[in-house]
């Protein structure tokens, strides 16, 4: 298994992009996320300018899309979450059909691959533990200043004070702030 290569993956809204962004905060890791918008996924991490390079996405369980040498992360949120998630986030349903194909391929890459894999708990990602474990886990040395990876934790105010977030005083203020 090459010690360069990562790819950690889960169903839509499950923390791809919000690890990518917090492992990016080591300056020996180059991590995308959905690193097939780019090109071909393996050849980007490959030629990646630093020690270790990692794709994280919601697509990287799907067979075509496995790198057979990379080490491999798998987040687990509930399908259910993840897809009332998305739809919100992207404002369309998601088919039935899609749903089950992606839960069915996450299952399988994670049968698959359950001696290679990291597996992390969708509510467990957003500690400074848990990051500083798949960093260990992806890029052997690499590390991350405590101060950036807290002050990361902190700014995801949707995990870290989600009541305060949406509350109808806090949509107020905000509004008022930009439109006036």
């Amino acid at each position: 298994m090459s010690e360069h290569i990562f790819q950690i993956s889960g169903l839509p809204r499950s923390g791809t992009a919000w690890i990518a962004m917090v492992l990016s905060l080591s300056p020996d890791v180059t991590c995308y996320h959905e690193a097939l918008m780019h090109g071909d996924p393996e050849t980007l991490l490959r030629n990646a300018p630093t020690k270790y390079a990692g794709d994280c996405s919601t697509y990287g369980f799907m067979p075509k899309r496995v790198i057979a040498d990379a080490k491999k992360v798998l987040i687990f949120r509930s399908p259910f979450e993840c897809f009332v998630s998305a739809e919100t986030a992207f404002k369309r349903k998601i088919d039935v059909a899609t749903q089950n194909a992606l839960v069915r391929h996450r299952e399988q890459f994670f049968f698959d691959n359950d001696h290679g894999i990291f597996a992390v708990e969708f509510h467990e990602l957003f500690t400074a533990e848990i990051v500083n474990r798949i960093l260990e886990y992806c890029c052997p040395g690499a590390t991350i200043d405590p101060i950036k990876l807290q002050l990361a934790l902190s700014m995801n105010i949707q995990r870290s004070n989600p009541a305060e977030t949406f509350c109808e005083d806090v949509c107020a203020k905000h509004r008022e702030a930009i439109w006036g």
